[in-house]
């Protein structure tokens, strides 16, 4: 049936990655790019390749920097809070909390987090990710004011057929009023950035599950 031929297609999937790794568990090499190694280790646990996932991980521990962030990934809090779940469904907490505790750092006043860390602006699909990431370490606090700052972003939507993302630091919305290249999902339009909502759905109900 259809969802046979799905998990087929995901193991299949899995299989190729990890024809990829290296012997020492790494997963970059000449001619790839240095920040995509950060979605295996979830992938790979749910298809059962454990054993590749700890090489993955005890490699990547060598990448994190002082502060918790992961070498040229150049602060991307939504890809880098990839590999903190993944290691954290593991236990592989040596890797996990340095960076989860880098993610808190950049966390605003108003419980937003930035897609980037030198951003000045809060994004839904970073806030909404190191929430629902924030339940796997049981932190309540952070998983419930990210799920805040997601509801009052909802609630300030000037318009109906629009999907604004961003919000100040302070937790107000962000239109062309404050920024003229201000981003939003145009729901009329197909090959949008769906997920900037996507994401803090996932947030909900992984929350509510969790109280």
């Amino acid at each position: 049936d259809k969802l046979n031929a799905y998990r087929k297609a995901a193991h299949k999937a899995v299989d190729y990655q990890l024809s990829f790794q290296l012997p020492d568990g790494g997963y970059i090499w000449d001619g790839y790019v240095k920040n995509a190694f950060h979605k295996q280790g979830f992938s790979w646990t749910l298809a059962g390749h454990f054993v590749e996932t700890e090489k993955l991980m005890s490699w990547a521990k060598d990448k994190i920097m002082p502060d918790g962030s992961l070498k040229d990934y150049l602060g991307d809090v939504y890809k880098i809070t990839w590999l903190a779940l993944s290691a954290q469904r593991i236990g592989r907490f040596d890797v996990s909390y340095p960076i989860m505790s880098y993610l808190l750092s950049l966390r605003s006043q108003c419980g937003g987090f930035p897609r980037y860390a030198r951003e000045e602006l809060d994004r839904a699909v970073s806030t909404a990710f190191v929430g629902m990431t924030a339940l796997y370490f049981g932190n309540l606090d952070v998983a419930k004011q990210s799920a805040q700052w997601c509801l009052s972003l909802y609630d300030q939507q000037p318009v109906k057929d629009k999907f604004y993302y961003h919000m100040s630091r302070d937790g107000k919305i962000v239109t062309e009023k404050e920024h003229k290249t201000a981003e939003f999902i145009d729901y009329a339009k197909p090959k949008q950035k769906y997920y900037e909502l996507g994401v803090p759905m996932w947030l909900m109900v992984k929350l509510y599950q969790a109280t």
